[in-house]
């Protein structure tokens, strides 16, 4: 990623906004490493929630949606009534 930065004439052309294939390939490097962390963090359990409580409440909600498939054996929203 520091050749972005410390050598721009190597990396783009006339604008920032044009990569040559040096600055594509450093650009797609980047854009792979940052998808595999996203990807292996939420495998690992994390949630893009940023607030804590919000987070805590939907794994709740999922909780309860889960233990209730298991009693019923089916979905919750197939009866509206029961959720409204």
């Amino acid at each position: 990623m520091t050749p972005l930065l410390l050598f721009p004439e190597l990396t783009f052309e006339n604008s920032v906004l044009v990569p040559t294939l040096l600055g594509q390939y450093i650009i797609k490097n980047f854009i792979l490493i940052s998808a595999g962390v996203v990807i292996g963090a939420t495998a690992k359990g994390g949630s893009i929630i940023s607030n804590a409580a919000v987070a805590e409440k939907g794994k709740h909600m999922e909780d309860l949606i889960s233990r209730y498939r298991r009693r019923f054996n089916q979905d919750p929203s197939v009866d509206k009534r029961k959720w409204n």
